[in-house]
């Protein structure tokens, strides 16, 4: 993938590729209290999406939009371009020496929503000589989508790959469509051919699709394909599934399963020892509320979505009521608000 790198304004922020905007934390964290840092982000023109939350943000036709958020220690601020397409390949821990003349056989390909249409490109060469540039020897797959215009239960995404090379792989082992806040699948179809994909609970099988409770995302695992033909998957969603509002979902489901481990440690969670789950609970066993339902009940995977606001709400008032102005309990405060 070409990349290009340079820095927006006066806010430590930059470009990586077109469509992700890293912006690293350079400030200390807050030691008096929340031990949280603070973070000013300029966002330009257009839509965009907080990678670790998932919340949207838009940027002023004027370029004069600011927006302040707080990070934790664990988190690196990222934009994405709403509606893109980032490629990237599985991580495996442990897997990173002598690796850049390794073939691409398995490929993630992370759809962002906030557009009707996106694409991207993957470069590939042999990842050792020069035959790029000088037998031109090397390939590159696009990989697109299309939300129907008349259906918003439906997609198309197209992957097909130009040029070759000796060490081109003939196939892909897997390829992997993340879906960020996308809905649950009835069908997908290849080239008009009905696949019977099916759900897996936690998706480790090919030709299965499943509901990531971490990324808040639908995940299909599609079984293994021919780079030499285009391939283009007709996804259809069960209905009104694929249209709700999931802005800042992985966010309030991240940062509640924060929230409960700082307060676990010292047994504080509020409704921890009560009959039932406390408010702050519920935030955080969010994502497995839904990965949970994702197959066995539509209408309370739906229902546990359109609560998000109010149970985040909810969490915070009940952490309030504590009535605990520790650094512990304002950095819980922190998170969640």
């Amino acid at each position: 993938m070409l990349l290009r790198h340079f820095f927006i304004g006066k806010q430590g922020q930059y470009f990586y590729g077109n469509d992700l905007i890293v912006s690293p934390v350079t400030s200390p964290f807050s030691n008096l209290t929340n031990y949280l840092t603070k973070k000013t982000w300029f966002v330009p023109p257009g839509d965009w999406i907080e990678e670790n939350s998932h919340e949207l943000m838009t940027g002023k036709e004027d370029g004069s939009t600011m927006m302040d958020r707080l990070y934790a220690l664990d988190e690196i601020p990222v934009l994405v371009r709403a509606g893109s397409v980032i490629t990237t390949l599985p991580s495996i821990i442990g897997d990173t020496i002598g690796v850049a003349g390794r073939q691409y056989t398995d490929l993630i390909h992370t759809i962002y929503p906030g557009a009707s249409n996106g694409s991207s490109v993957l470069y590939e060469d042999d990842g050792i000589s020069t035959n790029y540039h000088t037998n031109n020897q090397f390939a590159k797959t696009t990989t697109s989508y299309v939300r129907s215009s008349s259906d918003n239960d439906a997609m198309s995404v197209t992957i097909s790959t130009t040029g070759t090379f000796p060490e081109l792989p003939s196939t892909r082992s897997s390829t992997e469509l993340r879906i960020v806040g996308g809905g649950l699948i009835q069908s997908i179809s290849l080239n008009g051919k009905d696949m019977g994909i099916q759900y897996s609970r936690y998706g480790n099988d090919l030709n299965t699709w499943t509901y990531c409770r971490k990324e808040i995302a639908t995940i299909v695992r599609l079984p293994s394909s021919s780079i030499a033909q285009t391939q283009t998957y007709a996804i259809q969603f069960v209905q009104g599934t694929n249209h709700l509002d999931t802005s800042n979902l992985k966010g309030m489901n991240t940062r509640g399963s924060k929230a409960k481990a700082a307060l676990d440690l010292i047994r504080t969670t509020p409704g921890a020892h009560k009959s039932g789950y406390g408010q702050l609970d519920e935030l955080a066993l969010l994502g497995d509320t839904l990965a949970r339902y994702a197959g066995s009940n539509v209408q309370k995977w739906m229902d546990a979505i359109g609560s998000k606001d109010e149970m985040l709400k909810n969490a915070i008032l009940e952490v309030q009521g504590m009535k605990d102005t520790s650094a512990r309990n304002n950095y819980v405060e922190g998170l969640l608000q």
